[in-house]
């Protein structure tokens, strides 16, 4: 652990816990601000170290309700993390490569991997499967997509309340209804079509219930009652003004 600045500037993922530190992921490890400090420390991600990171990129950051940090590594493993103790910890692999984080009901954690859902315990104990429906298999329509790893593309955001999961990636913003026994019972795309970009970088929950969507080119506020899509569009003109129209 050491005070510096950031430790690197390409910066992935944040979080602010209820302590209110904010954890920064990055291309060198997790970096936190301590207020009562008012100062930056690092977590480096240096393999064999006991009290750092098994390696450097941190590449999505979420909180347990217990208090823990979950992290996805640049590998696509999992890190989970005690604030108060430092102590590091690593689920049990899958041997999928994890694409994505949520805090999900009752206290667990979502993870989207390569070809599923998992539902894991806050202290990372124990895991289970969320199978994802073959093709034909759900209410609304067929599934297009091979696997959750065509949807993420590489990469992927997620967000979930009590009975809904929603997913982005290279293919767009994703919907997934989960029945009382928390497993998939529908899901489909999304305002297909209507965003700015088909790649969804980051989704947040408005307070009005709608969310918030940004792409690689533009934010969107997409409301899920009426599907339809407000774009926010970039200033080509001069990038640091307002988007058109405002």
């Amino acid at each position: 652990r050491l005070p510096a600045s950031l430790a690197d500037n390409n910066i992935w993922a944040m979080l602010r816990d209820r302590s209110g530190m904010v954890w920064v992921g990055n291309n060198r490890g997790l970096s936190y601000h301590a207020t009562r400090q008012n100062a930056v420390f690092s977590l480096f991600g240096v393999a064999g170290r006991k009290d750092g990171l098994s390696e450097s990129d941190v590449q999505a950051i979420v909180p347990a309700a217990d208090g823990r940090v979950w992290m996805v590594l640049g590998s696509k493993t999992l890190a989970v993390m005690d604030p108060a103790s430092g102590k590091i910890d690593y689920p049990p692999r899958k041997d999928v490569p994890i694409f994505a984080l949520a805090p999900g009901p009752g206290g667990s954690v979502l993870i989207g991997a390569e070809s599923s859902l998992y539902r894991a315990s806050g202290n990372g104990l124990e895991m289970r499967e969320i199978p994802v429906p073959p093709p034909g298999k759900t209410l609304s329509q067929s599934l297009p997509l091979k696997s959750l790893e065509n949807l993420f593309d590489g990469a992927g955001v997620m967000l979930a309340d009590d009975k809904i999961i929603w997913l982005g990636g290279g293919n767009g913003l994703w919907r997934i209804e989960l029945g009382a026994d928390g497993q998939i019972v529908d899901w489909r795309a999304e305002v297909a079509g209507k965003l700015s970009d088909h790649r969804v970088t980051v989704i947040e929950r408005a307070a009005d219930g709608r969310l918030w969507v940004g792409t690689e080119f533009g934010l969107n506020l997409v409301n899920p009652q009426t599907h339809t899509v407000e774009r926010i569009m970039p200033n080509r003109i001069d990038p640091t003004a307002l988007p058109y129209g405002q």
